[in-house]
């Protein structure tokens, strides 16, 4: 489903363990800003989309336009309810407020990541970078142990 980004649209009572793995197809080196162009055409022609708009905002995030970036995410978190995605968006959002030089933002937004999902291990390692050195050395040892259940994507 979806004109970029395909899913598959399944509910819990179709769980499979099936595992999906991605990568950038020849098209996105012939065009790269071929995502961006779909992605702009699903959110104007479609206002109620949800995952678009985190999409969106992600194309943003890899052109550094940081700002632009935020104001999609707090458009998906209006939205989005997959408690996956919407930890991926916060910690999307951490990155952002780091790059533009928020550290105590980017800290927060993290947190709400790990509100989320404790095991999300690419944030806890997050925090231990944009932590002081006591506290990174502590979050480095959390991040030992948590093993990315429920995490949309693992990189």
């Amino acid at each position: 489903k979806g004109a970029i980004h395909n899913y598959i649209n399944i509910t819990e009572e179709n769980f499979s363990d099936i595992t999906i793995e991605y990568g950038y197809s020849e098209a996105h080196k012939k065009d790269p800003d071929r995502a961006l162009r779909i992605l702009k055409r699903e959110v104007e022609k479609n206002p109620n989309c949800i995952r678009e708009k985190y999409y969106y905002a992600r194309e943003f995030y890899y052109r550094k336009d940081y700002v632009t970036c935020l104001y999609w995410l707090d458009k998906y978190l209006e939205v989005g309810s997959w408690l996956a995605e919407r930890a991926e968006a916060y910690l999307l959002r951490a990155k952002c407020y780091w790059n533009i030089s928020e550290g105590e933002k980017a800290r927060r937004e993290v947190l709400m990541a790990l509100n989320i999902n404790a095991n999300f291990k690419e944030a806890i390692l997050l925090m231990a970078e944009m932590s002081f050195e006591k506290n990174a050395k502590q979050w480095e040892q959390m991040a030992k142990t948590a093993d990315n259940t429920n995490v949309l994507f693992i990189r």
